[in-house]
C-alpha cells in the first residue's frame, strides 16, 4: 500500500497504442495516441500492478502486489493469471518473450514455461531487487541491494541459464534506484548517497568495466538512453543532466522547478523530457536545450514518461491522470482514466440509503440500493478507501496520505480531521457515536511497511496511537479491525511477510499479537463473539477461532482466488468474496459446547493392547492445533496414519482396522499443540 496512487508505469506498443498500469488493479490502453482510454473486461484484481511490458504486438506482461503475475497472447484482449506462490510485491519485471522472463521484488523469480511454473533465483546474501533492464537479446541485468549494509551489486543472467547471477559491477556504496541498458555493453546505473548527493556509473564492455562518471550534489532518481549511447538523468530538487556518446564529462541542464523528478525520456525528434513531483512536466530541443514548462494546470504527481518512435508523449501519475502530447511542445492534453472513479468501500446509514467512498476523492450516496446515486466531492484528491457510519449521524471515511473527513449531520457536510499526515488508511471501526479505531500504514520503501492503529473516544476531536506494527525487516500494515463488545477486539495486518492477527481485551489499551500466518495476506476480520472470530485473505485462506484467538485454525477453503470480504449476520449465515468474482456463502454452527474434561492419565491410551485387528485410540487435545497420530515400526518408518488433522481442545477416540499390517511390535506416536506421547502397541493375528 505505498503512499504514492494513481498510475505508475506506461509502454508504448506501437506509434499509436500505449498501456499503462496503476494501482487498485488499474491497466488500461489508447489506440489513439491517448485521446481515449479503455480497460480490458478480463481484467479484474484490487491488486497494484506496477509494472505493464509487451514483448512484441500481442504479448505482454503485468506484475505488482501480493505476487500478481499477468499475461496476454492476445494483445491485451484477454489477461491470464499466472500465479506464484507468494505474497510479495514485484516492483520490477523483464520478459524476453513469450516463454521467458524474471519478475523482483524482496525476491527474483523466474520463467521459461510463458508463466505456467516459477521458480526462484537464489540471491547471493539477504538482497532484494531494486531494478532490472533488458541487456541486448538474450540477457539482462539485475541491481540487488543487501538488506543489511545497503551495498548494492550488479548481476547479469543469460536465457540459457536463467538461474544463473554472473556479477558484473559492485559492491557500490550507494542506494540504488534505475538501471538502464541501451544495448549488451552501454548501461548506466544511478542513484543516491547518504549524505544526499547523487552518483552515476556507466559502462561502455557490458559491466566488465564500470566508470564513476557522475557525482552531483543531488540525489538522481530517473535515467534513460538516447539509444546512441547517451543518457539523460534527473532527481532532487529539478536537477537534470546529460552526458553524449562519447563523452565521460556530464552537462547540467538549468531546469525551471525546483520538484523531484523521477522520470525522464529521450525523443526520437530530440527532445528531452522530464516529469515529476506537483505536475511538473518540462521538455528541451537538443539543439537549444532551453527548459520550458508544458503543465501549468495539473498537480498531480507524475511517475513515468516514455516517448514513442513517432514522437508521441505519455506521461502517467496521480489520480489515474495521463498527459500526452505530439511533437507540440507545450500542448499537452490530459485524460483521466476511468472518469468515473472506482467504488472502495459501502456503507448504510439508515435502513436503504448507502454511502460509497471512491478512488477520486469523491462520495456517492442514495436513498436506495438501486439509485440514483448523487456525488459529493470533498476536497481531496487522495483516495478515499473505507467508510463507516457509526448510528444515522455520525460518519467517517479516510483513505491515503492521512486523508480522514467526520460528519456529525448525516453526511450534508463533512469536516477534515487531523490525524498522522504520512499513514495510508485501510481499517475502521467504530462501537459508538464516539470511540472507535482507524489503521492502516505507511509505506517506507524496498517492500517494507509500518502499520499503526489509531484510537478515538471523543469522535475524532482527538486520536492516540495504540499500536504500531514493525514485525521484522517488512513490517506489516493493518486491513482490518473489528470489536464484537467495548473490551474485545481484533485486528488484522498484511506485508510482504504475510499476515497477523492481533487481539485486545481492554479497549485497545494493550495489543499482542495472536497469530502469524506467513502463508499469505490476511485481509479482512469479523467477529462473531468475544471467542469466536473468522479471517479471511489472499489464496483463499480462511482462519476460525472458537476460543477467542487461544488458537487460529485454517479452514478448508474452495477457492484459490484471494478472499477480501466478509460479512455474518445475527441469524449466523455469512458471505465471503474476493478477487475474480468470487462469492462463498457461511452457514457458521453454534457455539462449540464446553469440551469435556481432559484424561488425568496419559495423554493417549490404545485398547485393547495387544490387539488383533481393531484398535481404538483415546486421544486428548490440550490446546486447538494441528493433530496427528502415527503408526511407526522398529526401523522408525510410518506405516499408518491414524489421525492427521485440525482439531478443538477435547478428548477425542478413533476406531481403526489394521488388516494392512503384519503382527509385530509397533509405536504409536501423538503430536498436538503442548502434548507429544509415545505409546508401544503389539499387534498379534
Amino acid at each position: 500500500m505505498p503512499s504514492i496512487y494513481g498510475l505508475t508505469s506506461v509502454f508504448a506498443t506501437s506509434n499509436n497504442s500505449a498501456w499503462v498500469s496503476g494501482h487498485f488493479g488499474t491497466i488500461a490502453v489508447t489506440f489513439n495516441r491517448g485521446n481515449s482510454w479503455q480497460r480490458p473486461a478480463s481484467f479484474v484484481t484490487s491488486n497494484s500492478i506496477y509494472t505493464v511490458e509487451f514483448v512484441d504486438q500481442i504479448t505482454g506482461w503485468a506484475s505488482g502486489s501480493f505476487g500478481s503475475v499477468y499475461k496476454t497472447l492476445d494483445g491485451g484482449v484477454t489477461w491470464q493469471t499466472m500465479k506464484i506462490d507468494t505474497t510479495e510485491i514485484f516492483f520490477d519485471q523483464v520478459f524476453i518473450d513469450e516463454n521467458i522472463g524474471w519478475v523482483g521484488g524482496s525476491t527474483l523469480y523466474y520463467t521459461t514455461s510463458g508463466g505456467c511454473s516459477w521458480n526462484e533465483v537464489i540471491l547471493p546474501f539477504a538482497e532484494k531487487v531494486v531494478s532490472m533492464s533488458r541487456a541486448g537479446e538474450n540477457g539482462i541485468m539485475v541491481g540487488l541491494e543487501s538488506n543489511t549494509d545497503r551495498l548494492v551489486q550488479l548481476f547479469r543472467i543469460n536465457r540459457n541459464r536463467p538461474d544463473s547471477l554472473l556479477v558484473v559491477g559492485g559492491p557500490f556504496t550507494f542506494g540504488l534506484q534505475d538501471l538502464s541498458f541501451s544495448d549488451i555493453n552501454h548501461g548506466c546505473i544511478v542513484g543516491s548517497r547518504e549524505s544526499g548527493g547523487g552518483v552515476a556509473f556507466t559502462t561502455e564492455d557490458g559491466g566488465a568495466t564500470w566508470n564513476e562518471s557522475h557525482d552531483s550534489l543531488q540525489g538522481l532518481f530517473g535515467i534513460c538512453s538516447d539509444q546512441i549511447g547517451g543518457w539523460l538523468v534527473c532527481g532532487v530538487n529539478g536537477y537534470v543532466a546529460h552526458q553524449s556518446i562519447g563523452s565521460s564529462e556530464w552537462i547540467e541542464l538549468q531546469v525551471p522547478t525546483e520538484e523531484n523528478l523521477v522520470s525522464a525520456s529521450i525523443g526520437t525528434t530530440g527532445d528531452y523530457w522530464v516529469c515529476g513531483g506537483g505536475g511538473a512536466v518540462l521538455y528541451a530541443s537538443v539543439s537549444d536545450s532551453t527548459w520550458q514548462a508544458a503543465n501549468d494546470t495539473m498537480r498531480n504527481t507524475l511517475y513515468d514518461c516514455k516517448t514513442s518512435a513517432s514522437g508521441t508523449t505519455i506521461l502517467v501519475g496521480d489520480g489515474g491522470l495521463v498527459m500526452h502530447g505530439n511533437n507540440m511542445r507545450g500542448a499537452l492534453t490530459s485524460t483521466i482514466i476511468d472518469g468515473f472513479p472506482q467504488l472502495t468501500s459501502v456503507a448504510e446509514r439508515v435502513p436503504n440509503e448507502y454511502w460509497c467512498s471512491s478512488t477520486g476523492g469523491v462520495l456517492f450516496h442514495s436513498a436506495n440500493a438501486f439509485g440514483p446515486w448523487t456525488a459529493m466531492h470533498l476536497p481531496t484528491q487522495s483516495p478515499l478507501t473505507i467508510i463507516t457510519f457509526a448510528g444515522p449521524d455520525f460518519g467517517y471515511v479516510a483513505g491515503y496520505g492521512g486523508t480522514l473527513f467526520s460528519t456529525s449531520n448525516g453526511g450534508i457536510s463533512w469536516m477534515p480531521q487531523e490525524i498522522d499526515a504520512n499513514v495510508d488508511f485501510s481499517a475502521m471501526c467504530f462501537i459508538s457515536d464516539s470511540v472507535g479505531w482507524i489503521g492502516g500504514g505507511q509505506y517506507l520503501g524496498d517492500s517494507r511497511f509500518e502499520g499503526k492503529l489509531f484510537n478515538t473516544i471523543d469522535a475524532g476531536n482527538s486520536w492516540s496511537l495504540q499500536l504500531i506494527d514493525t514485525t521484522d525487516f517488512y513490517g506489516r500494515y493493518f486491513t482490518a479491525v473489528v470489536f464484537v463488545s467495548s473490551a474485545v477486539g481484533w485486528a488484522t495486518a498484511t506485508g510482504s511477510n504475510g499476515g497477523a492477527i492481533y487481539h485486545s481485551t481492554d479497549r485497545g489499551n494493550h495489543w499482542f499479537k495472536q497469530f502469524e500466518f506467513r502463508e499469505s495476506s490476511l485481509l479482512t476480520i469479523e467477529a462473531i463473539s468475544e471467542s469466536h472470530a473468522i479471517a479471511i485473505g489472499g489464496r483463499g485462506n480462511i482462519l476460525e477461532t472458537r476460543d477467542g484467538g487461544e488458537s487460529w485454525i485454517q479452514i478448508e477453503s474452495p477457492t484459490e482466488s484471494a478472499l477480501r470480504g466478509l460479512s455474518v449476520s445475527n441469524t449466523r449465515s455469512g458471505l465471503m468474496c474476493g478477487d475474480g468474482g468470487v462469492v462463498i456463502g457461511l452457514n457458521i454452527p453454534g457455539s462449540s459446547p464446553e469440551p469435556p474434561e481432559l484424561l488425568s492419565s496419559s495423554m493417549i491410551n490404545l485398547y485393547p493392547n495387544p490387539c488383533n485387528s481393531s484398535l481404538t485410540v483415546e486421544y486428548q487435545v490440550p490446546y486447538s492445533g494441528h493433530v496427528e497420530i502415527i503408526i511407526y515400526n522398529l526401523n522408525g518408518q510410518a506405516v499408518m496414519t491414524l489421525v492427521s488433522e485440525n482439531q478443538y481442545r477435547g478428548v477425542y477416540l478413533q476406531n481403526r482396522t489394521l488388516t494392512s499390517l503384519s503382527s509385530g511390535p509397533y509405536f504409536v506416536r501423538g503430536y498436538a499443540p503442548g502434548w507429544q506421547e509415545t505409546k508401544k502397541l503389539a499387534l498379534l493375528k
